[in-house]
């Protein structure tokens, strides 16, 4: 079964590679503008890191009565970096087609985001040479 299970990521990350490539030549052809990019990639995965810790922080200040105002300033520094990027987009390619195309490049970027975090703590854990652990009782 996890054989399966692994084809199927596989296939489902092989789609959505087809997907990308697709959306770029539209847009190149169409409005010359890459529609996933290196801009784009970085701006979208920096607006959810900092969306995330920002939550994180306002969560943590809530449950211990504290200042609420730093996590909610790092929410709106992440959301202005997401909305910064969908803008980009429909100022290159248009309402419609800008939306729609976010979305999906919005989709994306969380999986190359999560794909990307898992691969670095694997990297991390492989320089730092870690090793398992037994517990002998």
């Amino acid at each position: 079964m996890l054989i399966l299970k692994i084809i199927a990521a596989l296939v489902v990350l092989y789609v959505l590679y087809i997907i990308a490539i697709e959306i770029n030549k539209y847009t190149q052809k169409k409005y010359r503008y890459l529609f996933l990019n290196k801009i784009t990639l970085i701006t979208s995965l920096s607006g959810y890191g900092v969306s995330f810790f920002g939550y994180n922080w306002y969560v943590n200040a809530l449950s211990q009565h504290g200042d609420i105002l730093n996590g909610q300033i790092l929410m709106a520094i992440g959301a202005i970096l997401l909305l910064w990027t969908m803008y980009t987009n429909i100022d290159k390619t248009g309402l419609f087609t800008g939306a729609i195309f976010t979305v999906i490049q919005q989709v994306l970027y969380l999986v190359v985001g999560a794909a990307g975090l898992f691969i670095l703590v694997l990297l991390f854990a492989v320089y730092a040479q870690a090793k398992p652990v037994y517990r002998i009782d």
